[in-house]
């Protein structure tokens, strides 16, 4: 998980091929309790890497809605190589500016040990200008087939959010680094065809988080990414099928 996000936080929940939402924490909590709202569900709120189980939501609530800055709150840093403690946030930006990959970097609240890579860290990656903000971007749960150049062998991973700039999955193992050349096919229910894509990895995270920047992306494709990225923000997540079956005779 990303620590800290922000206190002020909404959620969508996607449960039987459908996303719904925005809802205040307060009525995802009144809809479990009440047995309205089934733990089978995923949900996900901005500055998550990925949609998670609503248990575990639940268990690691307190964490995910703390203020997303302290007052005088020291952090410290580490990567493979070496640590470094007492750091503001502002030295902690600053040395991370001086680095050529955040991958095996990690922070952490000075007086914790609570470490989070650099890249799963909404906090951060919003103050390091990385967060893309310029693609639109939404969370998918889907499949995406993943096979690097070359290679006859192929892996099956969890995608985690999807746009016009790249694509985040998880579940690839550490031999995907920085640089490698994919190909990945995507399947989705809530993208309304399958996407074939050509990427470069960016980042693999040591919790398995995998940042893929698309290269030569069709028209097609970037279609299919937009128009699922604008009806999740435009709707607020709830789009249904009927506007999934127009999306399709657009494209098609």
């Amino acid at each position: 998980m990303a620590y800290p996000i922000r206190r002020v936080m909404t959620w969508f929940i996607h449960f039987d091929e459908k996303i719904l939402g925005p809802y205040a924490t307060e009525k995802v909590l009144k809809d479990l309790q009440n047995g309205d709202l089934s733990y089978s569900a995923y949900i996900w709120s901005k500055g998550q890497v990925e949609w998670i189980p609503i248990s575990e939501w639940e268990d690691n609530l307190e964490a995910m809605v703390a203020p997303q800055e302290r007052p005088n709150q020291l952090w410290k840093l580490k990567s493979k190589k070496s640590m470094k403690d007492g750091m503001t946030f502002d030295e902690v930006i600053a040395t991370l500016q001086q680095l050529k990959t955040f991958q095996f970097v990690s922070v952490s609240p000075n007086d914790e040990e609570d470490w989070v890579p650099v890249y799963s860290s909404y906090t951060f990656m919003e103050a390091l200008k990385m967060s893309r903000r310029n693609f639109l971007r939404a969370p998918l749960m889907g499949l995406a087939k993943v096979t690097k150049e070359g290679s006859r062998f192929s892996y099956v991973v969890k995608t985690a959010t999807v746009g016009q700039g790249g694509l985040g999955v998880y579940g690839l193992g550490p031999n995907f680094e920085p640089g490698t050349q994919v190909q990945v096919k995507v399947e989705s229910e809530d993208l309304n065809a399958s996407l074939s894509l050509v990427g470069t990895i960016v980042y693999n995270t040591d919790k398995g988080f995998v940042g893929i920047r698309f290269s030569d992306l069709s028209a097609e494709a970037t279609s299919i990414i937009l128009d699922y990225c604008r009806r999740f923000k435009e709707n607020d997540g709830q789009f249904n099928e009927e506007e999934k079956e127009e999306s399709k005779k657009k494209v098609s």
